[in-house]
C-alpha cells in the first residue's frame, strides 16, 4: 500500500537530439523512477517518435513543425502503469496544457483533485492563464480541488497570493456570498524580480484562492531558484494548488540542476498524501473491440482512432 502520490514536472529542453535519446538513458529514467506521474514540458518531438519509459505509459502532446523543419514545445505525461485506472484525460487540452482528473475513490482522497500541466511559453500570443481560469470558473473548480503545474516562465518573487488582511467589511451588504480570504501563510523565494506576467499570474492565484508550494514546503523552505541561464538565475517552474489541498501536501523539492538533462530548469516534485494499492500490470486487450470492419477509408482513419483513444480513457 502507497500512502503518498509522487508527482514530478522537468522542462527538459527535449526528449531527443542527434546524439541523445533520454528515454534510453538510464541516469534519466532513474531521476523519474521514484514518480507515479512524471510532467514533460518542452519535448520537442513529434508524434511519429514511438518513445518508451520502462514501467510508465508515455502519452504526448506535440506542436507541428515549425518551419525550419524542427519540433518546438510539447507536453509528454508519463503515468505509472499500476495507477492508469485511476487517472483521466480530460479533452480540452493542447500542445501547452492538459487537463488530468486523478479520482478521489482510487487515491483515497478528499476530492477529485483537477491537475494541468503548463508550458507557457515567454512570447505565447496566447493568454493561457485566462483560458485555465475559465476552466476553473465554468468546471473543474466546483467538482474537486485544483493542482496547476509546470512552466510557466513567470516572475513572482516573494509576493503574496493572497488578500493580506482580507474581511467582509469593504463588500456590499447584499453580496453574501463573498469568501474571505483568511489565508496568511507566507513564503519566500531567492528570486527577488517579479515582472509583468509574474503579477498576472499572483492575481489569478488571488482571485482563485489557489497558493504557489515553491518556498513554502518542507522541502524548499528556502524559495530555490528553477531555471539556470547565463544572464541569472529564476523561479518560474511552479506547484500552484487549491488551498483545500495545501494540507494534504506532504513534500515540496526543488532538484539540482543537471546540465545533461536539460537545458537551464531543474526537476520539481511534490508528494501528495493518498492511500492508494499499486494493481499488476494487466493487459489492457479487453478495452479493444474484437473485431474492425475495414474498408478503403480506415487506413486514415485509424491511426486517429487509436491516438484519441489512448487520450480519452
Amino acid at each position: 500500500m502507497k500512502t503518498s502520490l509522487n508527482i514530478c514536472s522537468w522542462n527538459v529542453g527535449g526528449l531527443l537530439s542527434e546524439h541523445h535519446d533520454k528515454s534510453n538513458d538510464k541516469n534519466f529514467l532513474s531521476e523519474l523512477a521514484q514518480n507515479d506521474l512524471v510532467l514533460l514540458t518542452e519535448t520537442h518531438v513529434g508524434y511519429e517518435n514511438h518513445l518508451k519509459f520502462d514501467n510508465f505509459l508515455y502519452y504526448p502532446f506535440c506542436r507541428p513543425k515549425s518551419k525550419n523543419n524542427r519540433y518546438f514545445g510539447g507536453l509528454g505525461i508519463l503515468i505509472r502503469k499500476e495507477i492508469r485506472k485511476g487517472v483521466n484525460f480530460l479533452n480540452n487540452g493542447t500542445s501547452e496544457y492538459q487537463w488530468l482528473k486523478l479520482k478521489r475513490e482510487f487515491f483515497n482522497l478528499n476530492k477529485d483533485i483537477y491537475l494541468c500541466l503548463i508550458y507557457y511559453a515567454p512570447k505565447s500570443q496566447t493568454d493561457l492563464l485566462e483560458i485555465i481560469e475559465k476552466d476553473i470558473t465554468d468546471s473543474y473548480g466546483s467538482m474537486g480541488d485544483i493542482l496547476l503545474v509546470g512552466d510557466l516562465n513567470a516572475r513572482t518573487g516573494s509576493e503574496k497570493d493572497y488578500i493580506d488582511g482580507d474581511s467582509t467589511s469593504h463588500v456590499p451588504l447584499f453580496d453574501e456570498n463573498y469568501d474571505v480570504d483568511c489565508f496568511t501563510e507566507e513564503r519566500v523565494s531567492k528570486d527577488l524580480i517579479t515582472d509583468s506576467r509574474g503579477k498576472n499570474l499572483l492575481e489569478f492565484c488571488i482571485g482563485n484562492q489557489l497558493r504557489i508550494l515553491n518556498g513554502r514546503m518542507c522541502g524548499d523552505s528556502t524559495g530555490k531558484f528553477t531555471c539556470f541561464k547565463p544572464n541569472g538565475c529564476s523561479v518560474v517552474d511552479y506547484a500552484l494548488v487549491s488551498q483545500s489541498l495545501l494540507q494534504q501536501i506532504l513534500y515540496f523539492n526543488v532538484s539540482d540542476f543537471k546540465a545533461n538533462f536539460s537545458d537551464c530548469h531543474c526537476k520539481i516534485t511534490f508528494k501528495i498524501l493518498a492511500s492508494f494499492q499499486l494493481e499488476k500490470n494487466k493487459s489492457h486487450m479487453k478495452d479493444f473491440p474484437l473485431r474492425y470492419k475495414w474498408d478503403t477509408e480506415s487506413i486514415q482513419k485509424f491511426p486517429g482512432i487509436i491516438y484519441t483513444s489512448c487520450h480519452t480513457k
